[in-house]
């Protein structure tokens, strides 16, 4: 063990130029060989040699000169021998994927190493694929017969693994047009699809959570679209709410994966998922007295929808919902708990986020109304008491409500108008933390950038405004020390 420990300390001092020198002289596969998996020391000081004199070769002659030793790496009993070789094998995916493309048995053994008990083994290996299928000889390898019997394999080990590997065929679909028609051409995506089928309920959860992902791009929306997915998960969703005990279980997963199908697509989703919208609104409808089990995922998702413009005008077709929805936030905001209250104004910053490009007047007076029946009288007032407290899960939420605030004509009007405000906003000392820090900043920076504030704060705030951004966010104002003469 002296031994390896000298070699170590030798080699963290030598030139990558000399260790060149030094690789190519020397017979690694006796090393591996010689590895014990049970001396933690020993382990750890061959892995660090090995990765020291792997890192000093060129990316391109690593498949040249030593692709017996990686092999011997990724076939090793030990996980962190495993690393060791996937942490090359990830350099020539980045650098020379179509290299990588024509090394079977290295992808083969890549492949078997997904289905590694050890979550760092399994993930490099997967973040292999992922990076070779952003290369078309990649995707060909991927989906060759010489893989593809290897990872349906290493799916049949367990139902984790099959998951790991929807997981990585997803990342990789999402890349291309072709990366997608290929994950589809293998079946791997049918598959995924055919999941929902089964009475597994945490299974069926992953895969809704997968197929979320999948939908962000318009042809994976094209795929759920062929297959029948939306109509699928629908007939779930409509099964949970005429009592079926198995699919109300899944209720949580389907309500996350419309609303992701709402935000990305609202104007076409917030009218097709009918069910879907009345379901979140009557969670936010105190009336109604089914919310409480559902009202943080229902937040979420008119949060989420309400994020962009068009969410906000598919939001809108459901005004007197809305109305009740603020309201309840308004409510929630009051007297919720702690972590209630700080999704509840996460929620309210994104219906009030609206870039000046698209403030046009039907979304201003949208924006406006929404805020307004959050409380009967000056929903501002409590939004500023709540930034001030201490607390900062409360805090940043309050400061990112004012920072929406802000951007908009009339929340500019409503600031300037709100006592304390002014004082408040230029204040240093309240910030104890850099996330307030910046916070603050960036307020102050878009009220001096905006084409509107100008016009409503005067120019001597606005002054103080441009000082206060020209210091920083950090700046610290200097202490005037006066010293005594003691005689």
């Amino acid at each position: 063990m002296s031994v390896l420990t000298q070699i170590k300390a030798i080699l963290s001092s030598t030139s990558n130029e000399e260790l060149w020198s030094i690789v190519s002289a020397l017979q690694l596969n006796a090393l591996y060989e010689s590895i014990d998996a049970t001396d933690s020391d020993q382990l750890e000081a061959c892995c660090s040699i090995l990765d020291r004199l792997f890192g000093a070769l060129d990316v391109s002659i690593l498949f040249t000169a030593f692709t017996s030793d990686i092999i011997l790496g990724l076939s090793h009993k030990s996980p962190a021998v495993n690393e060791v070789s996937l942490n090359q094998v990830a350099r020539v995916a980045v650098a020379y994927p179509q290299h990588l493309a024509s090394h079977l048995e290295i992808l083969q053994k890549v492949a078997n190493l997904i289905g590694h008990e050890s979550v760092t083994v399994s993930g490099k290996a997967c973040k292999i694929f992922t990076s070779l299928g952003q290369n078309a000889e990649g995707l060909e390898a991927i989906f060759s017969n010489q893989i593809l019997p290897q990872l349906n394999e290493v799916m049949s080990r367990s139902d984790g693994v099959r998951l790991r590997v929807y997981e990585m065929i997803v990342d990789i679909a999402l890349l291309s047009p072709e990366a997608l028609s290929r994950s589809s051409e293998s079946l791997f995506l049918q598959s995924l699809v055919a999941e929902l089928n089964k009475k597994d309920v945490l299974i069926q959860l992953n895969c809704l959570e997968l197929l979320s992902k999948l939908s962000l791009s318009d042809l994976g929306f094209q795929f759920m679209e062929s297959v029948g997915l939306i109509h699928r998960v629908e007939q779930l969703f409509i099964s949970a709410e005429n009592g079926s005990v198995s699919a109300m279980l899944l209720v949580p997963g389907i309500l996350r994966f419309f609303g992701g199908l709402c935000f990305t697509y609202p104007k076409e989703m917030c009218v097709r998922l009918e069910l879907f919208m009345k379901k979140i609104f009557s969670a936010l409808d105190p009336h109604l007295g089914d919310g409480s089990e559902f009202t943080d995922i229902a937040l979420d998702s008119i949060g989420l929808i309400g994020s962009t413009p068009d969410g906000k005008m598919a939001l809108e077709k459901h005004h007197d919902s809305m109305i009740t929805t603020c309201r309840y936030m308004g409510q929630l905001m009051n007297d919720a708990p702690s972590a209630r209250r700080s999704r509840v104004l996460s929620v309210i910053a994104q219906l009030m986020h609206l870039q000046v490009e698209s403030q046009t007047t039907e979304l201003l007076t949208i924006t406006k109304d929404w805020f307004n029946h959050l409380l009967d009288s000056d929903p501002l007032k409590k939004i500023l008491a709540v930034a001030k407290q201490p607390f900062t899960e409360l805090h940043i939420p309050g400061l990112e409500v004012i920072k929406s605030l802000a951007l908009l004509p009339w929340g500019q009007d409503y600031l300037n108008c709100q006592p304390g405000f002014e004082e408040y906003i230029l204040d240093r000392n309240t910030e104890k933390s850099k996330e307030g820090m910046e916070m603050k900043y960036e307020i102050v920076k878009m009220l001096i950038h905006s084409p509107t504030a100008s016009g409503i704060f005067s120019s001597e705030t606005m002054l103080r405004f441009k000082t206060f951004e020209l210091q920083g966010p950090f700046y610290v104002p200097m202490q005037t020390i006066v010293a005594f003469d003691s005689a």
